[in-house]
């Protein structure tokens, strides 16, 4: 076998286990989203009596109804700032994940034409 086919194969077994890995992550964090609340926190700002700019926080669920939190957010609330966060990673993974597996499509390409 060629070294350039040898180092070729290699790389795709080494792309392919990245893979793996990077979807066993996106099925756990899926898996903890769906057992996470509805809804999502947001910040509003308002001028008060003085025109200075005053905070609060607005829990918001797929209804149009909302419930207010005041200037700190609640402990049974706190786990929707963790929902953002899974959610910016899930979507980092799949990311990786496209371009990972478009890499191992190009390789196959290259590996084709060197037999």
């Amino acid at each position: 076998m060629r070294p350039e086919v040898k180092r070729i194969i290699d790389k795709i077994e080494e792309l392919k286990r990245k893979a793996e890995e990077i979807e066993e992550e996106i099925m756990k964090i899926e898996e903890e989203l769906s057992k996470m609340p509805q809804g999502y926190i947001e910040l509003k700002w308002v001028y008060n009596k003085n025109k200075q700019k005053y905070y609060y926080y607005y829990y918001r669920d797929s209804s149009k109804r909302s419930i207010y939190l005041g200037h700190s957010i609640p402990p049974e609330f706190r786990k929707l700032l963790k929902k953002k966060q899974l959610k910016q990673r899930l979507k980092q993974l799949k990311k990786e994940k496209r371009i990972i597996e478009e890499r191992i499509r190009t390789l196959k390409n290259e590996l084709m034409n060197l037999l």
